[in-house]
């Protein structure tokens, strides 16, 4: 995996990690999981269970605002992208199973 880190010369905020290995679906998530209730909320993002319609498996979809207080927070969303693929054999760190990309909206399907 590449580590490359985002800079101030390409636009982006400086100690972000930039590249990651899941790729972002245009799909809407609702094509391939059922999403049911809401599991929790934060300041930056809404956490819903959903279901795998084709296996039935449970997983979190983490729905994180692409612009937050007029700013573009879509680099901060590819970081912790990129944090969870770094972790992801790590026990105590959830895995990272998909992602999809709504007009206002990134969501990242978690174990």
């Amino acid at each position: 995996m590449s580590r490359r880190r985002l800079d101030s010369r390409s636009g982006l905020s400086a100690g972000l990690l930039g590249e990651t290995q899941t790729p972002i679906s245009s799909e809407p998530l609702e094509s391939g999981y059922e999403v049911t209730g809401e599991l929790g909320r934060g300041k930056f993002a809404v956490v819903k269970r959903c279901v795998e319609k084709t296996t039935g498996k449970v997983f979190a979809a983490k729905f994180l605002r692409k612009r937050r207080r007029g700013r573009d927070c879509r680099a901060e969303v590819i970081h912790e992208m990129a944090v969870l693929e770094m972790a992801r054999n790590n026990p105590r760190v959830v895995n990272l199973y998909g992602a999809h990309e709504t007009d206002h909206d990134v969501v990242l399907v978690l174990e």
